[in-house]
């Protein structure tokens, strides 16, 4: 047998030929380069390369056959999740946007159980962090279309920067965890818990600043954390708890990439 990881590979990718199949296999391998790296055979590109290369040489068309129909299920199973991870994002917008009628309209309410950062914050752990970051950031914005609340100047701003942060973040840190379960869901949380409430603190500074308001430590501390302990506690629990959830039913599955 091949020794995919071995030395060798390299060499007989660089006297493979420019046979037909190889030719097939190089340039797929090009444009899915990414799939093959991190979902198939999980060793370098350059290896991977010569691989392909090798196997088009010994078997002509029928190795670039394969490939490219291993390939095109690859790509129609690539456009179905993206419709999915569309048709998802829909769905967190709109549950971002009626789930702080549970507030009863009351700001007190809605700064102490933060009903929107919720759906955010899950949008970028299931969709990835590009729709975590799009929803984010339209959610308030829309909601006070709709609503009137939150106001768009300046809490439905700040808001919108910090939303977006949230699921940018977790998106993208859950996203490199080698290892996706609770754990990986934890730090993703905690870190764009973080990291979006410091984005909320720089944007009320400035438009404060633009405002001639000032925009105090004290202040942070309030709204960035006193106020909302109660939201936190219930991020904290509800998020991992129902991704653990989503995990056991077969929705969301947690995923070993090492």
């Amino acid at each position: 047998m091949l020794d995919r990881s071995g030395p060798e590979m390299i060499n007989y990718g660089r006297f493979a030929g420019s046979g037909r199949g190889a030719q097939k296999c190089c340039y797929y391998f090009q444009v899915y380069k990414e799939w093959y790296v991190r979902k198939t055979y999980g060793f370098s590109e350059e290896k991977q390369c010569a691989f392909f290369l090798f196997c088009g040489r010994l078997s002509g068309p029928t190795a670039g056959k394969k490939l490219f129909y291993e390939i095109r299920r690859e790509k129609m199973n690539s456009q179905h999740s993206k419709i999915l991870n569309m048709v998802l994002a829909a769905m967190f917008l709109a549950i971002g946007i009626i789930l702080p009628t549970i507030t009863g309209g009351i700001p007190q309410i809605g700064n102490l159980l933060l009903p929107m950062h919720i759906p955010v914050l899950f949008c970028g752990l299931i969709c990835g962090w590009q729709y975590g970051l799009l929803i984010g950031f339209i959610t308030p914005l829309l909601r006070g279309m709709i609503f009137g609340m939150p106001v768009f100047y300046p809490t439905g701003l700040g808001m919108a920067f910090e939303l977006a942060a949230y699921g940018a973040v977790i998106g993208f840190l859950y996203a490199r965890f080698r290892k996706h379960n609770v754990a990986a869901v934890y730090v993703s949380l905690i870190s764009a818990m973080i990291v979006g409430r410091v984005v909320w603190g720089v944007v009320r500074v400035i438009m404060m600043g633009v405002g001639g308001a000032a925009f105090s430590w004290q202040m942070f501390i309030a709204g960035a954390f006193l106020n909302a302990i109660p939201g936190i506690i219930l991020q904290l629990v509800l998020i991992p708890a129902v991704m653990a959830a989503l995990n056991r039913a077969g929705v969301v599955r947690f995923a070993d990439q090492g």
